[in-house]
């Protein structure tokens, strides 16, 4: 079989049969990518401005405020609608580039192969799309995991439904979306409630959950296990180019070509809450005796992760700190080689800290000093 010519391929791009089914295409990856994606259903909406002219418009608009009757034909005036505006740019851009062999373009034509990928285009733009958003979720507030699942889901709910500030007074179930990882999916299997009649199949929505649109994900960040935000809290405009056909030279094949265009930001990271399955790790502690009278010698392994610090706290039973509590109150900052004064037979907690002093590891030893 020979090559395909630039002059055969050109014929090819110019038809006009070819140029509508490739049109048709583009609009099947479009329309099916709005409706696969969970990013799609539960991202802003009410931006102004076009994705192609790079840059997107959302206002956030702060709470009205009821005044006594009077108030305005007092003042002459009523209050200003005030509003926080928050450009969403189209800054990231991607691409699909793949050569097809010239005895495929031959066989099925450049359309039809381009409808053959296409299925695996959408695929790969909903999990990028999805991925992307749902990074943005860690600018929100983690909040600690309870003891099972459904009361950790009710802590996360009543965040959201408690929160106030100048743009929120509490948030209406209906404007509400909790997403979870598989994991959390199981557990909510027997507490989940029938979606609503007449709600589209194309939503994604797995379930209710006290009057709250259930999602599944598996491209939540690592370590996410649940979110609850308020619906349209991320927003993520973009647009895919129309397909291109070109040869590929010195070679007999031709590329096949699909770009997107993107932004993504959080609008409103205060409505966003998520939990985490990150627990506190473990330091191996031990103590020897000091090199004077009453004190100890500390060594600590691992070492001490890049950014953070020790802090420790001595008593006769002390208590380890949970995950990101915040340690303070009580503890002792320790460079880690210094020796400490206490007394044998008591014991010691090393905790590692961030630098907000949320402890990240900590261990325990029973102190042995010189005496």
């Amino acid at each position: 079989m020979g090559e395909i010519t630039q002059e055969a391929l050109n014929i090819m791009l110019q038809d006009g049969k070819t140029k509508d089914n490739l049109k048709q295409v583009l609009s099947g990856v479009l329309e099916n990518v709005a409706s696969r994606a969970i990013s799609e259903q539960i991202k802003a909406k009410n931006g102004s401005g076009n994705p192609e002219g790079g840059v997107i418009e959302y206002k956030r608009f702060v709470n009205a405020e009821l005044k006594d009757k009077g108030t305005a034909r007092a003042a002459g005036k009523g209050d200003k609608v005030k509003a926080k505006p928050v450009k969403v740019v189209i800054d990231t851009d991607k691409e699909i580039v793949e050569e097809l062999q010239g005895k495929d373009v031959k066989l099925y034509g450049i359309d039809g192969m381009a409808e053959k990928r296409k299925v695996n285009h959408q695929s790969a733009i909903i999990r990028y799309l999805d991925r992307e958003f749902f990074a943005k979720v860690l600018k929100g507030t983690e909040v600690f995991a309870k003891d099972n699942i459904q009361d950790t889901i009710d802590t996360l709910l009543q965040k959201a439904r408690t929160l106030r500030n100048d743009f929120i007074d509490g948030i209406e179930s209906d404007l509400l979306v909790i997403v979870v990882d598989s994991e959390y999916r199981k557990g909510m299997k027997k507490i989940l409630d029938d979606l609503p009649n007449g709600t589209d199949p194309k939503e994604q929505a797995i379930g209710m959950y006290d009057s709250v649109r259930v999602y599944e994900s598996t491209r939540l960040p690592d370590g996410v296990k649940a979110v609850v935000m308020m619906d349209g809290a991320i927003a993520q405009p973009f647009y895919v180019s129309e397909y291109g056909a070109e040869k590929v030279p010195f070679d007999d094949a031709v590329a096949l070509e699909d770009f997107l265009y993107k932004g993504t930001k959080a609008l409103m990271e205060d409505t966003i809450f998520y939990v985490t399955d990150a627990s506190l790790k473990t330091l191996n502690v031990t103590s020897e005796e000091g090199t004077s009278t009453g004190k100890t010698k500390i060594t600590v392994t691992p070492a001490l992760t890049s950014g953070n610090s020790y802090k420790y706290k001595v008593a006769a039973n002390p208590t380890m700190p949970g995950y990101d509590a915040v340690c303070t109150s009580g503890y002792t900052a320790w460079n880690g080689t210094d020796e400490i004064t206490a007394t044998t037979g008591q014991k010691i907690v090393i905790v590692e800290v961030d630098s907000a002093n949320k402890a990240k590891k900590a261990g325990i030893a029973t102190i042995a000093s010189m005496a």
